[in-house]
């Protein structure tokens, strides 16, 4: 098996399929159930085709509370990311051998 990795894919060439693991990282990880396990992304999962792997950057938090917004710098509307979890979240992936087929 072959495998070229990127930031955040990792495409791995065996018997001539070619399987693509996607990693989403998000603070909503339910709200992508509904349309990743429906219609064609539900059917390329199925085949093998595609792995989609889904992390709540929430569990990545190091505040007892789960938190991952921060203050938002010069004012105004909207919010930040805090960049712990987040980074955490992103090596955590990184760390993590792809998944056999």
């Amino acid at each position: 098996m072959y495998s070229f990795n990127l930031p955040l894919a990792t495409y791995n060439i065996k018997h001539t399929i070619l399987v693509t693991n996607f990693h989403i990282l998000t603070i909503f990880p339910d709200m992508f159930q509904g349309f990743l396990n429906e219609s064609i992304l539900k059917k390329a999962q199925g085949n093998g085709v595609i792995d989609i792997q889904l992390y709540n950057i929430r569990d990545y938090s190091a505040d007892k509370h789960k938190k991952v917004d921060d203050t938002p710098y010069g004012g105004g509307a909207g919010m930040v990311f805090t960049p712990q979890p987040l980074f955490d979240c992103i090596e955590a992936v990184k760390q993590k051998p792809p998944q056999p087929r």
